[in-house]
């Protein structure tokens, strides 16, 4: 967006490369052939990191757009920018464990647990041309959110797959955590919402004949939803879930698939 005339006026500069620096380290123990274990952690910072400005909104900046590019309305331009530094924390534990069970019925499984952490270390102040228009932030409140709350910081799953011949049945539930959006432009708080932790189930069953094979899947089984927004981040009602939630707001799907290998 650099060669915007628009992004230009509003005091949008050349981006240049990101420059990050990952460091991890990690344990795993394999006592027998069937049971492993392994733990991580990782940090990740990024400086000049390329996102997304606040939108621009206000009486200054629709007069300054009709007045200097003809554009009429309630635009709110936003361009990308090198504006913030950042810094991610966070670690796995990972468990696997296999057995054979009673009727030869094969059994794996495996658990994870996961949190991430991301801070803005640092942030770009609004160029002159934006402050002259009424606009101090160039990336602020909103999106700060989006890079840092709006992703639960903590997650777990359980995936057991068990087969015996031609059957297989494959279990999976992921535990979500809770997440944060901040929304209103205006930065008015009384939008903020806070959204509860989710355990999304999906189930499969899968049977082979030959070269061929039937699979009857339910992803989310429970029909498990979001928190509904408040009446305030409905937009006027179009919007009863969030957008942000990590397991979408569809609640359940199911499906058969047939396949055929030559």
């Amino acid at each position: 967006l650099c060669n915007c005339a628009i992004a230009k006026a509003l005091g949008a500069k050349p981006l240049v490369a990101e420059k990050s620096r990952n460091a991890s380290a990690g344990i795993s123990w394999a006592p027998t052939a069937s049971f492993s274990a392994s733990l991580d952690y990782f940090e990740i910072t990024i400086k000049d990191r390329i996102v997304l400005s606040e939108n621009f909104v206000g009486a200054q900046v629709r007069a300054f757009l009709q007045q200097n590019f003809s554009i009429i309305g309630d635009i709110r331009p936003r361009y990308f920018t090198n504006a913030i530094d950042t810094k991610t924390t966070g670690g796995d534990v990972v468990v696997r464990y296999a057995s054979l069970l009673p009727a030869r019925i094969l059994m794996r499984s495996t658990v994870s647990l996961s949190r991430n952490h991301t801070d803005v270390t640092r942030v770009t102040p609004a160029p002159p041309e934006l402050t002259a228009l009424g606009q101090s932030v160039l990336f602020g409140r909103v999106e700060i959110n989006r890079t840092t709350e709006v992703q639960p910081r903590t997650s777990s799953r359980v995936n057991i797959d068990l087969e015996r011949k031609n059957l297989t049945v494959t279990a999976h539930a992921a535990r979500y955590g809770t997440f944060t959006i901040r929304p209103d432009l205006t930065g008015n708080p009384a939008n903020d919402q806070t959204f509860g932790a989710k355990v999304i189930t999906d189930l499969s069953v899968g049977y082979r004949f030959g070269s061929r094979s039937v699979t009857l899947s339910a992803d989310n089984i429970l029909d498990v939803m979001p928190d509904r927004n408040i009446d305030l981040n409905t937009v006027g009602g179009t919007k009863p879930y969030s957008e942000y939630a990590p397991y979408g707001q569809n609640g359940r799907f199911m499906c058969v698939r047939l396949s055929y290998a030559p």
